[in-house]
């Protein structure tokens, strides 16, 4: 069938640059929707194989070059006024959209992983604060209640000595100096929630009635944390946000 459409093209041998592409056309049609494999056109075989792998090595390339372009956006999506309220529910649709789009492409996990790396970073380290906040107040509440120990030792002319209480402060701003390095990145990929299992079961000035406490009153903030370091995904979304709708 090809070659009589090549000879009515060819009568008076002469072609025209409008009936080659039209020639062409009607060519790959015949290939793609009757799965014609062979006909007598080498040189077009050949230049149709030449054509597909030049798409093959564009695609490739806009593969290559998506990555650091999504990276390169959600940065600077997320930098932009941070985790401000207001404005995280809209990123993280748009964080939705570009990883669809990116898998879309045929993009690897692992790469998709990258390119959403430093936005989850913060993410991560957004849903850590009331946490973090929590145990800190908890810290600075134990601490005063040593200076007070101290200071009125001190009006009641009592001998001033490097005793317990001293210790316990200097003991205390140390866990102070502690929490606030949770949320610091480090090479190890040390995940915030086991950074912070380790701070409260470490530290003498929380108790395990404190640490029960804090776990069950921020179950929901710890179980957000834990899913999202792990899949990129909430336990609950819905609790995030609205954390900030009532800020």
């Amino acid at each position: 069938m090809i070659s009589g459409i090549f000879l009515l093209f060819t009568r008076e041998n002469y072609l025209t640059t409008n009936r080659i592409i039209i020639l062409i056309s009607i060519a790959l049609i015949l290939m793609f929707y009757q799965k014609i494999e062979n006909f007598e056109l080498p040189f077009l075989k050949i230049k149709i194989k030449e054509t597909l792998n030049e798409a093959e090595e564009i695609i490739a390339k806009l593969k290559s070059i998506s990555i650091p372009l999504a990276q390169c956006s959600l940065t600077s999506l997320i930098s932009a006024g941070g985790t401000i309220h207001g404005l995280i529910e809209d990123k993280l649709n748009i964080l939705g959209e570009i990883v669809e789009q990116l898998r879309s492409l045929g993009i690897k996990e692992n790469d998709i992983f990258l390119a959403r790396k430093f936005f989850d970073q913060l993410i991560c380290e957004d849903i850590a604060i009331p946490i973090i906040s929590y145990i800190h107040h908890l810290l600075k509440e134990k601490k005063h209640t040593l200076l007070l120990i101290e200071q009125q030792k001190t009006q009641d002319k009592e001998p001033i000595k490097t005793d317990d209480h001293l210790a316990q402060i200097a003991e205390i701003d140390k866990d102070i100096r502690q929490l606030g390095e949770l949320t610091c990145r480090s090479k190890h990929e040390i995940s915030i929630s086991e950074k912070m299992d380790c701070f409260l079961s470490s530290t003498k000035y929380i108790s395990k009635e404190e640490s029960i406490k804090i776990k069950d009153q921020f179950n929901i903030d710890l179980e957000n944390l834990k899913s999202y370091e792990k899949d990129g995904e909430f336990h609950d979304k819905n609790h995030y946000i609205n954390r900030y709708k009532v800020m």
